[in-house]
């Protein structure tokens, strides 16, 4: 599960939880179930491991993302009304639908907006080639984020560059296929900015965006030893966007 990029002070302090989660949302890929949540030990790190939820009806969650408070936490599954995101306390609770169904495909990486008031959602295998989409947090049907058409997306992470909310994503340049790391911010733009494509990325996914603001993904170049990582040099950003 992916932290916020920009910065906070609890950024470290929910380590715990992240680890929690990713057991949690595989143990109960095809669950529902209630009761207590069982505390599965220490990690090899000493890190304590708990389940996040084992109650909710959602099967093959996928990636997961925590708002800025570390109260919320937003995911990608399949539920009964179809593929989309839900929700958990990071306390611990009831998993909950926030979207599905509507334009969903196959949703993949989630990323929560900087006000908190939405998540980004990559789909691969959205109509036409895939994009991503655009949902309250507090539920309704997905928007399209224009630009992003055509783009097979699937990772994504958010910053914040010149005051403006940015969203960075692993996909493929619409164009002429290739596959790399792009970034949008213009609500009305009609094809995202390249930030690298092509050799050496063979099928990115994730991608991850520091504090500094410097930009990981994987190239998928991968032995049995290592695994190769792209990183670009940080860029300049400004200070998080108050809430409204």
């Amino acid at each position: 599960m992916k932290h916020r990029t920009f910065a906070r002070s609890n950024r470290l302090s929910t380590t715990g939880l992240f680890g929690a989660l990713l057991i949690g949302l595989a143990a109960a890929a095809s669950a529902t179930i209630s009761g207590a949540y069982p505390t599965f030990g220490a990690s090899s790190s000493g890190i304590s491991i708990e389940v996040a939820t084992l109650s909710g009806s959602f099967q093959h969650p996928l990636d997961a993302a925590i708002d800025s408070a570390a109260i919320n936490i937003y995911f990608t599954a399949t539920g009964p009304n179809g593929p989309g995101v839900f929700h958990v306390p990071a306390a611990g609770g009831m998993a909950t639908e926030v979207s599905s169904g509507h334009s969903f495909v196959a949703p993949n990486g989630i990323a929560v907006s900087i006000d908190d008031q939405h998540v980004y959602v990559a789909d691969p295998q959205a109509w036409e080639g895939g994009k991503i989409f655009m949902v309250a947090t507090n539920g309704g049907a997905p928007v399209v984020v224009h630009g992003t058409e055509g783009t097979a997306p699937l990772g994504l992470d958010i910053a914040i560059e010149n005051g403006q909310e940015v969203i960075y994503f692993t996909g493929r340049d619409p164009d002429d296929g290739q596959v790399g790391v792009f970034k949008i911010s213009d609500p009305g733009a009609t094809h995202p900015t390249v930030v690298v494509k092509g050799a050496p990325f063979v099928a990115p996914d994730g991608v991850t965006v520091s504090r500094s603001g410097a930009v990981y993904a994987p190239t998928a170049k991968q032995t049995a030893h290592a695994l190769e990582v792209f990183s670009r040099s940080p860029v300049k950003r400004s200070r998080r966007l108050p809430q409204m």
